[in-house]
């Protein structure tokens, strides 16, 4: 998450129309991260579930 900030920081704003279609990508991205989190934390739960 830092890093992506970080990265965020040093790039130009694109011009109007590039700006919309990176905020989508970068919302999707953000989601798939999200959703792999949750995924993880869900096989951790199931395995402490399990001892």
């Amino acid at each position: 998450m830092g890093k992506d900030k970080a990265k965020e920081g040093k790039t130009k704003p694109p011009p109007e129309g590039e700006r919309e279609r990176g905020r989508g990508r970068e919302e999707e991205g953000k989601k798939e991260v999200r959703e792999g989190e949750g995924k993880r934390d869900e096989r951790e739960r199931e395995r402490k579930r399990g001892r």
